[in-house]
């Protein structure tokens, strides 16, 4: 593949985890400061929120380190392995983990009876994309394999 399209692809995965650990660190406390003065009865939740928050930036990182590793097995040629379907593994499961710790947080709203149109949404957006990154990586790790044993067959035949 072309070294320029994998160093493009590299760029956007690094400027999207700066993006976002930029938010985590100055957006995310900033925010929860400002509604625990404008909404001094939601102010319990405050660390709560805060906390949940933080705990998706764990499984994001985690599947942001691991397309790095599979964006390095594409750059030497090494895609057709076991190794890469092992990191899409751990990306499904981060990104089922992230659909898990967004629901917990809609039901704790719900419970809380803090449930704001604006947080709902964004919640189901991140719910939602979260789905569409586990149904397409479950695809493209069913593809991989098929040509993982198809490769495996191949190189037994003399």
């Amino acid at each position: 593949m072309k070294t320029w399209k994998i160093n493009i692809l590299k760029l956007a995965v690094s400027l999207i985890s700066i993006i976002i650990l930029l938010l985590l660190i100055f957006f995310i406390p900033g925010i929860a400061n400002y509604f625990e003065e404008t909404a001094p009865e939601f102010g319990h939740m405050k660390w709560p929120l805060i906390l949940g928050i933080y705990l998706t930036g764990l499984p994001f990182f985690i599947a942001v380190f691991n397309v790095f590793r599979l964006i390095k097995l594409i750059d030497v040629d090494a895609v057709f392995t076991m190794k890469s379907i092992k990191h899409l593994n751990i990306i499904s499961k981060c990104s089922i983990s992230e659909i898990i710790i967004y629901f917990l947080g809609l039901i704790y709203l719900y419970i809380e009876k803090a449930m704001q149109p604006g947080i709902v949404l964004l919640s189901l957006l991140i719910i939602f994309a979260s789905f569409v990154i586990y149904v397409l990586i479950e695809i493209l790790k069913e593809l991989l394999l098929k040509a993982v044993k198809i490769k495996n067959e191949n190189d037994l035949t003399i």
